[in-house]
């Protein structure tokens, strides 16, 4: 290779154009990366291109200026340059490549050079996160099934209602096993001769007793919801007044049930009335502390419902707004925490499509929200626990479709566009939505119709 060749060789390497003066221009043309589909990629790649017109630096006054020469010997060491390089109207650049009918031809060595990843495409093979997938599926697992216990508990704490109510008077009642029930007290022992006086003394007292204390008959046809059967009355009044003192919303009563009282936390004589009753409060396990989770929630907000408020807002607007708040609050609690820590902001690449991470931070939490958001408002804002819980969480499947949408179309506005940082779009986007939300549940998903 001649200093003239390997002077070209470094101008084009560091991607400076280069003139030949009677022949044309070397032009360096550097493309970046494109993406040609999902999985194939064309990596960044310099070409050298020919031209006639003069384009760049002069290779001889690159020559004068290397060598430290007169432009007229410049000139001169050109042209025998050319002279000996020059065969049949095809110009070999040593090392470098060809200028053949106006086309130029890289040399391969030259090419890998300046391309080090190549000409061809890259086809991609994608690094999936599996363990951010599963947490979604999970998240996913877990909405169907709390969905799924909303649409069927109803049906499930019926059926067990039925079976534990006391039957119709007509028959001979048989009283299921209660929630809270105290074997009857044994009667000491006493002689033949003072057990009539007794029993008189014991039958008056009973009675005064129940003068005093609002003791129901049982209604043939009718069916009780029993939380215990008690021998004695003082018994029965006690349970009577623990039960009303932590469920307010209930009126719990004494019945006179043979020799004995009942205390039954609701009558019905209705299996729809039955049912309401059975969501209200005879679930167990999870249901029952959901319903005292819901309860102690309903007396926070209460708490801060004073005075002033109480003119301005309804108690019922005070308690959707508490828990809207709730509800965004732990919203953005959550986003942050999936956008952060679990996402990472790094784009998810599923087995169909790459998504960004603010979008797939919002898939994730979605179902979160949309359960603590459908279970908020119907037994704290609302308190429609009455109605079908089934047919309402149908409605509020369709209300929040479109505020789904409305989430995604101003998340991509508020990010992408606006170049918001992620966490504030979404508190934004969430503001936005409330009127909507506010609007759809009052008038349609806990319409009381």
């Amino acid at each position: 290779m001649s200093q003239t060749d390997n002077l070209i060789f470094n101008e084009l390497a560091a991607k400076r154009d280069v003139c030949l003066p009677n022949v044309g221009s070397l032009i360096v043309r550097c493309t970046g990366a494109k993406r040609l589909s999902a999985r194939r990629l064309l990596p960044p790649h310099t070409n050298i291109l020919f031209s006639k017109e003069s384009r760049g630096t002069s290779l001889v006054d690159t020559i004068a200026s290397v060598a430290g020469v007169s432009r007229e010997r410049a000139a001169a060491i050109y042209g025998q340059w050319l002279q000996n390089n020059l065969r049949e109207g095809v110009l070999t650049i040593e090392g470098v490549g060809v200028i053949r009918e106006n086309e130029f031809a890289a040399d391969r060595q030259f090419d890998n050079l300046i391309n080090p990843m190549g000409n061809k495409e890259i086809r991609i093979q994608p690094l999936t996160n599996w363990l951010v997938i599963s947490f979604a599926v999970l998240c996913l697992l877990f909405a169907i099934g709390v969905a799924g216990y909303i649409i069927y508990s109803e049906h499930i704490f019926a059926d067990k209602m039925e079976k534990s109510s006391v039957g119709k008077i007509a028959a001979a009642p048989t009283v299921a096993e209660p929630v809270v029930a105290e074997q009857p007290t044994a009667e000491p022992a006493e002689t033949t001769q003072t057990k009539a006086p007794v029993q008189n003394a014991a039958e008056q007292t009973t009675a005064n007793e129940e003068q005093q204390t609002d003791i129901l008959p049982m209604s043939v046809g009718n069916s009780y919801a029993v939380w215990g059967v008690y021998a004695e009355l003082a018994n029965a009044e006690e349970w009577q007044s623990r039960v009303n003192r932590r469920f307010t919303d209930l009126d719990a009563r004494i019945y006179r049930y043979g020799e004995r009282y009942m205390v039954a936390l609701f009558e019905c004589n209705t299996r729809i009335a039955q049912r309401a009753f059975a969501h209200l409060r005879r679930g167990v396990g999870l249901y029952q502390a959901m319903m005292s989770t819901a309860a102690l929630i309903t007396r926070a907000i209460d708490f801060f419902y004073i005075a002033p408020l109480q003119k301005i807002v309804s108690q019922r607007f005070f308690r959707y707004g508490a828990c809207g708040a709730l509800n965004m609050t732990l919203d953005a609690v959550w986003y942050f925490v999936f956008y952060h820590f679990v996402v990472c902001k790094r784009f998810v690449v599923l087995p169909f499509v790459t998504v960004s991470p603010h979008i797939f931070a919002l898939l994730c939490v979605f179902p979160i929200t949309f359960l603590t958001g459908f279970w908020l408002n119907r037994n704290v804002a609302f308190r429609t626990v009455h109605i079908s819980g089934s047919r309402q969480l149908c409605r509020y499947m369709l209300t929040v479709a479109g505020s789904l949408l409305l989430n995604y179309v101003a998340m991509k506005l508020l990010v992408e566009q606006a170049g918001l940082w992620a966490t504030p779009a979404k508190v934004a986007t969430t503001l936005i939505c409330t009127a909507y939300s506010y609007l759809a549940g009052r008038y349609y998903t806990f319409a009381e119709r």
